[in-house]
């Protein structure tokens, strides 16, 4: 119902921008009808004044006076009253929200409205040129194949601006649709494509999908991961008081965010907003340490989405596909703030190959300079996980503005990850939690003995699940000793430290 109740206010502040846009566009066609349903040439009435002018004088135009004949050709003497715009200051719908957020003036909020024209009532704009009837021609704009309505192009936006004042269409067009408007930056408007001998400005107005969602249904878009767009948003049920860290990795996080809670505060500050990068942070240590856990967190903590690209999908074997996966994760990020994660990071910011000796190497090495580019141009927050720090390419490792290295648990980490994940159950006497820290603790300090393995806090949740599983099928929460290291074998923990101490203070 909440969903419903905010697509109608949505819609409803759209439909007063579009129905202001028509009467606007109505008001331009009346305006200049003189010219779109112009029977006389330009060049006709240049003879004719000139006719006049020799008549008369016995003088030929000057060069002003066939440029005035330009401007003013097909123009109506009456000024045209401008339609105040709504008034959306106090608007709650995502539409109103996005106007605000970037302050845009009526000129812009005329081109943006243009542009959903045909996503929202496309058969309006058919109305309008129908009227003028074989005239159509006068009037810039596109006509679709597969979809046979009017569409609006950039000539078409100058138009409803500006009529055919074609100087104040050239000063609109370097205005709107340059690289620095932000139509361009956030990728908001396009223009489609044109033929090679074809001015860009007949492109069709195009609005990125993700802006055309938000805008028409009031909600953001989520693409799906697929092939074509290899990432899908992280979340936890689980809180920061969940998130158990040794002291120096929990400094270091605590770092990573101060960055991300006030990044955007210190790049607006006049001493430090020369800088337009965003913010790179490198996790790496091994699996299960808590470095995706980080990610799924950091959503709750600044209120941002929070991407994973999958790498198996990132990577092709296809010249050019890589790039472009790239470039369509990092565009949509940007639009929306989101924070990228980029989990296994070796797979993707690897070393490049010193000595390119095969078609291959080439194609890879081009490959990582194109992310490495992306990634220094992304103004929002990137972290990179790896497991294998050593195969990272140092070009990378140059552009993290911070590394968070994550250590097996210690003692006291391990403590309150076995109480925490524990606590939902009926504990035996006999389970001594402190004690299991304590000999798990030993083999972290020891791995590579054979005897026994690093414990992580993944794994210990791995045992939770299995004692709840165990749990609901037993219709009880008490969990013994023996339940406890069947759990911990399942989940293959070396209990070979464990075994007497438990068992022996059950008899």
């Amino acid at each position: 119902m909440e969903d419903s109740t905010s697509f109608e206010e949505n819609y409803q502040l759209l439909q007063q921008e579009l129905t202001w846009v028509g009467n606007v566009f109505q008001r331009q066609l009346q305006a200049n009808a003189a010219i779109l349903l112009e029977s006389n040439s330009l060049a006709d009435q240049i003879t004719a004044e000139e006719g006049w002018k020799l008549a008369e004088v016995g003088e030929p135009l000057t060069d002003e006076e066939i440029a005035q004949l330009y401007r003013r050709y097909g123009q109506s003497d009456t000024p045209i009253e401008p339609i105040p715009m709504p008034d959306l200051n106090q608007g709650t719908g995502a539409y109103a929200e996005f106007i605000r957020k970037f302050d845009f003036d009526q000129t812009e909020r005329l081109v943006l409205a243009l542009a959903l024209y045909p996503h929202v009532l496309p058969d309006v704009l058919d109305h309008w040129v129908k009227t003028l009837k074989d005239n159509i021609a006068q009037l810039p704009g596109n006509i679709g194949l597969a979809y046979p309505h009017f569409l609006p192009t950039g000539k078409t936006a100058l138009f409803l601006l500006a009529g055919f004042d074609y100087q104040q269409q050239l000063l609109l067009q370097h205005q709107l649709f340059t690289p620095s408007h932000p139509f361009a930056q956030a990728g908001i408007i396009t223009l489609g494509k044109v033929s090679a001998d074809e001015p860009a400005i007949n492109g069709t107005l195009v609005v990125a999908p993700e802006y055309l969602h938000l805008l028409t249904s009031g909600k953001p878009y989520r693409p799906a991961l697929s092939h074509q767009f290899p990432a899908k948003q992280l979340t936890t049920q689980q809180s920061w008081e969940d998130y158990v860290l040794p002291p120096g990795t929990q400094a270091q996080v605590d770092e990573l965010l101060a960055w991300t809670t006030h990044y955007y505060k210190l790049r607006a500050h006049p001493s430090f907003g020369t800088d337009s990068k965003g913010y790179k942070c490198l996790l790496y240590g091994p699996s299960g340490t808590g470095k995706t856990m980080l990610g799924r967190l950091l959503a709750q903590k600044t209120e941002r989405e929070v991407w994973r690209i999958d790498i198996s999908q990132m990577v092709s074997k296809f010249v050019g596909e890589t790039s472009k996966k790239i470039r369509q994760v990092f565009d949509t990020a940007r639009h929306y703030d989101h924070i990228l994660f980029c989990d296994e990071g070796e797979g993707l910011f690897s070393n490049r190959s010193a000595y390119a000796s095969t078609a291959q190497d080439t194609y890879v090495n081009q490959e990582v300079g194109y992310l490495l580019q992306a990634m220094e141009d992304y103004p929002g927050i990137l972290l990179v996980a790896t497991n294998n720090l050593q195969n990272i390419d140092q070009a990378f490792m140059r552009r993290f503005n911070t590394s968070i290295q994550f250590r097996y648990p210690n003692k006291a980490c391990l403590l309150k990850l076995w109480q925490k994940a524990l606590a939902p159950f009926e504990l035996a006497p006999g389970i001594d939690l402190p004690f299991i820290a304590h000999t798990q603790a030993q083999a972290s300090l020891s791995p590579n003995e054979a005897r026994s393995q690093p414990v992580t806090g993944a794994q210990i949740m791995a045992v939770k699940d299995f004692l709840g599983i165990m749990a609901l099928k037993r219709n009880h929460w008490k969990v013994t000793p023996e339940d406890l290291l069947e759990a911990l074998q399942q989940k293959q923990f070396s209990v070979k430290n464990l075994r007497p101490q438990l068992l022996g203070k059950v008899h």
